[in-house]
């Protein structure tokens, strides 16, 4: 089932793919960026991008109405992934989750085993 017509070729589909997956990978996510490398990175692949585009419209057969589109969608995606990155944000959630689990784990371990027939028969 196809739900929308792609704005590129094949060849370009993979080389926007790639030039957002050099900035956004576990590195990025898990590291402690600050408010200033996020933008440079953004910029960084906003100028890149535009220049990419700009040069292979024609080889990946991008229509001229559909480059905002295609700019657009990558900035959005690479901004909203970095923002996880930003101060931490991924690393602070995840030893969260980790102590949560730890701490249900550890009150399981505590908890005294009731047999079968514990209920039924007094003792």
């Amino acid at each position: 089932m196809k739900l929308t017509t792609p704005k590129q070729n094949d060849q370009g589909i993979v080389e926007v793919i790639n030039e957002v997956f050099v900035r956004v990978n576990q590195n990025t996510i898990f590291s402690n960026l600050t408010e200033k490398e996020v933008s440079n990175l953004i910029i960084s692949l906003g100028d890149d991008l535009a220049v990419m585009l700009c040069e292979k419209v024609k080889l990946w057969d991008i229509k001229e109405e559909d480059m905002d589109s295609i700019f657009n969608m990558c900035i959005d995606l690479v901004f909203m992934a970095l923002k996880r990155g930003y101060d931490q944000g991924e690393r602070k959630f995840l030893s969260k989750v980790t102590q949560q689990s730890e701490h249900i784990v550890h009150q399981q371990i505590q908890q005294p085993k009731r047999g079968l027939f514990d209920g039924i028969i007094r003792r």
